[in-house]
């Protein structure tokens, strides 16, 4: 009954009040989840948010899901072209390092252009889940804290819709870690447009812009920082509400 009044009634709503009213809802949304996480470390935060399956589901798979983000076409084909195009542009293979390597959807369409890969997340099952899943592709899946842990070796590390989920504090200590590497290749999500970088959020499910927040990261901005001898992206894939990129930073020198 009330399924059949709100469609009858949809027509005639507004669509100002309609938006205003999902607003509402996912600022409701985004005030219980931050309640909950308050304070907890983000081994915990990240593996509720995929024990609760917040980041989505996919279909005839199991519980692990790092979002539409890594797996709708639109945004995995352009960038796996990307990155392949760009990995396979070196006399020899680079040793890779893939930070918050979630389900491994996007990783494992990339891993042949490498030498050796090391594929880190700070969520315990997802990494044993990984290594049973992935055990044909020699990857090297750790469990790793990239806030708190030393980083593995390697000459590319790769991180990827993973800053947009983390606290401006937590983003400075990754940052001063990547030092090390010769590239870095960084993808996030963005406004479209003029906006205001690295405005500060807590840690957890949501990015900025899913909060409300008109800000995205920037590394090279205030507070972070990051010097790069050079930058270059190499894929955009627009959205509604703003668009997802990719950056190569070149940290050091080639050997």
């Amino acid at each position: 009954m009330h399924a059949s009044i709100k469609s009858i009634l949809r027509p005639f709503i507004p669509n100002s009040m309609i938006k205003a009213r999902q607003r509402f809802l996912a600022q409701r949304e985004v005030k219980i989840h931050d309640a909950i996480f308050h304070n907890k470390e983000p081994k915990h935060i990240f593996s509720e948010i995929y024990a609760k399956g917040m980041w989505g589901k996919v279909e005839d798979s199991d519980s692990f899901c790092s979002g539409h983000g890594s797996h709708l076409p639109v945004h995995v084909d352009l960038y796996v072209a990307a990155v392949s195009e760009f990995l396979r542009g070196f006399p020899s293979p680079l040793n890779v390092v893939d930070c918050g390597c979630g389900d491994f959807n996007v990783g494992s369409q990339i891993r042949q252009y490498c030498s050796n890969y090391v594929a880190c997340d700070i969520v315990p099952d997802l990494i044993a889940r990984n290594k049973i899943l992935f055990k044909n592709l020699n990857v090297d899946f750790r469990v790793v804290n990239i806030i708190e842990d030393e980083l593995p070796s390697g000459d590319v590390v790769i991180i990827r819709q993973v800053l947009q989920h983390l606290s401006n504090e937590h983003i400075k200590q990754f940052v001063n870690k990547i030092r090390r590497y010769r590239y870095l290749i960084l993808t996030e999500y963005v406004p479209g447009g003029e906006f205001v970088p690295n405005i500060d959020q807590p840690t957890g499910a949501f990015s900025r812009l899913a909060r409300g927040i008109q800000s995205g990261i920037v590394l090279t901005k205030e507070p972070f920082l990051l010097k790069a001898i050079s930058e270059r992206t190499i894929c955009t894939t627009h959205e509604q509400t703003g668009l997802l990129y990719t950056v190569v930073y070149e940290l050091s020198e080639n050997e």
